[in-house]
């Protein structure tokens, strides 16, 4: 079967655009069905919902819940043969039966129906229409309207009521030592398989390298651990920082583009073309950051200086398969596509130490102790140390204070900005501490972001949450960055952070005015009389 299709044609179904792609959804294309089926690999929210299925009780009802595009619909539609004869499906609570009722009419019938028959229900449902229902459905179905809001508020619903949540079951997952997906790489796994039972590789021994060298070549790279490694760690920064949303399908078609793109898989993960992943991932493109090493390179390679170590690297290259490269920029992505991978005499591994993304680490690091406190109750002396002084000290109140104090002439520690008279800086003390008895019992399971629990003078403030972007701000701030308007929105979860911190300190009984190096302290006493200490 494989010979009867070209090896460009058949990882057509890995892309959203194609005509195949289309076909193959409609189960229009026998020949390309093999390689549809080929790569179908079960998802952890999937793995969730197919158990809660075979286990529905009549009069039970699981709600698979997500965002438009997740593919929820799909999941569905996959099992709905299976179990159509005992569990009665609705694919999409969006949609309705008619066209002279809504969506929550529509959902109104479908409960009142089954409440009648007693049969198990399963249905495809936005979180947006589940907070739309909560609110619109009728009186009678009160019961599942609570049952919403429980959910919404994560609380607990009835126990007939189940609700397997897309953002209960990440395909990317986090740990002290980074991140990982499962999924993700069994996708990999399954494409890049050297084993006869890989349609797309019997297909790829037919090709003559030299009429598709970058197919050949990608296929494999793309077929390394190391490298397979890199690209996951590259999705979870545009999951973690840009907040992108990567469905199944998202992931299919980005592997297509390294694919297939018109040149080497390391120049097309960074060139962005129509892919929306890689328009994300194009802000992390290593050739645009500034390290002296890799700034060194450049210069030499521009002024074709080189070494004996580069010039067996690049024959190296050659052997492999990878020639031509005229420009310090994919030399550049190819250190850093290969900085978890063997070649050569290995001459890119001198230019690993430029690619570690330290707010990526810490950010890991950070999540994973909250989790760890949540999930033990507790916390040890190590992590406690690690937090206090790592986080709380060095990175979260060092940055709030500098970005306070951003405009002060001269402040002294723990004293926050809060106007100006003139010549004059007015100032109030604040300490803040962190409250690890709230943080075990309130971390996040979603690696979004983790939860901040702090005091201000002694009072409990309300969680911050702490995402990989506002931390990555902060850091730079203690860098001496001064945020402007094109870091969007991290900038006003930090405004708000500012504002509720500001708003404590003004509760204090103390102000501070400084003029220069010299500082004034007003106190109001419990007469009513104001103290003034000077201080020098």
């Amino acid at each position: 079967m494989s010979g009867q299709i070209a090896l460009r044609d058949a990882l057509s179904v890995l892309a959203k655009s194609s005509r195949y792609a289309v076909e193959v959804e409609r189960g229009t294309d026998s020949v390309l069905q093999e390689y549809k089926e080929y790569l179908y690999v079960q998802s952890p929210v999937e793995e969730a919902f197919v158990q809660r299925l075979a286990n529905l009780e009549p009069g039970e009802m699981v709600f698979l819940c997500g965002s438009s595009g997740d593919g929820k619909s799909a999941i569905m539609a996959r099992h709905h043969d299976d179990y159509a004869r005992r569990i009665r499906f609705h694919l999409d609570a969006t949609h309705s039966f008619s066209p002279t009722e809504n969506a929550v009419e529509a959902l109104n019938r479908l409960f009142r129906d089954v409440k009648l028959t007693g049969e198990p229900l399963a249905v495809g449902i936005n979180i947006g229409m589940l907070a739309n229902y909560a609110q619109e459905g009728a009186e009678e179905h009160n019961d599942i309207k609570l049952s919403f809001q429980a959910f919404l508020q994560s609380d607990l619903p009835r126990a007939d009521h189940h609700f397997i949540s897309f953002s209960e079951h990440p395909k990317f997952l986090l740990a002290e030592d980074g991140g990982r997906s499962e999924f993700a790489a069994a996708l990999l796994e399954r494409l890049t398989s050297t084993s006869a039972c890989n349609p797309f590789f019997r297909l790829l021994q037919e090709v003559v390298q030299e009429d598709d060298p970058y197919l050949h070549v990608n296929f494999r790279l793309l077929g390394d651990s190391g490298v397979q490694r890199v690209v996951i760690d590259t999705l979870l920064k545009a999951r973690l920082f840009n907040d992108q949303f990567i469905t199944a399908r998202a992931l299919l078609d980005f592997f297509h583009h390294l694919l297939t793109d018109r040149s080497y898989l390391f120049d097309n993960l960074f060139s962005p073309g129509d892919n929306e992943l890689v328009q994300r991932i194009s802000a992390f493109d290593p050739a645009s950051q500034r390290h002296r090493e890799l700034d060194d390179f450049s210069l030499r390679l521009g002024l074709g200086l080189s070494d004996a170590d580069f010039e067996k690297y690049v024959q190296c290259l050659k052997e492999y398969g990878i020639a031509g490269l005229d420009s310090p920029t994919s030399y550049i992505r190819l250190f850093f596509l290969l900085q978890r991978s063997e070649l050569g005499n290995n001459y890119h591994h001198w230019f690993a130490s430029c690619f570690k993304n330290i707010s990526l680490c810490q950010y890991a690091r950070f999540w994973s102790l909250h989790k760890e406190i949540a999930a033990t109750e507790s916390i040890g002396a190590s992590s406690a140390n690690t937090l206090r002084k790592g986080f709380y000290k060095d990175t979260f109140v060092e940055a709030l204070t500098r970005y306070v104090n951003r405009n002060a002439r001269s402040l002294r520690k723990r004293h926050l900005l809060i106007g100006r008279r003139g010549a004059f800086d007015l100032a109030a003390h604040i300490e803040i501490h962190p409250d690890f008895a709230r943080a075990s019992q309130g971390a996040s399971q979603d690696i979004n972001y983790f939860n901040a629990f702090f005091t201000a003078n002694g009072k409990e403030m309300p969680p911050v949450k702490i995402s990989a972007g506002l931390l990555e701000l902060m850091m730079r701030i203690n860098s001496g960055y001064r945020p402007s308007k094109h870091d969007k929105s991290v900038i006003v979860i930090l405004e708000e952070i500012v504002e509720s911190i500001i708003e404590q300190a003004l509760k204090s009984q103390s102000l501070y005015v400084y003029n220069n190096e010299h500082c004034i302290k007003f106190k109001k006493l419990e007469d009513g009389s104001i103290e003034v200490q000077g201080e020098s």
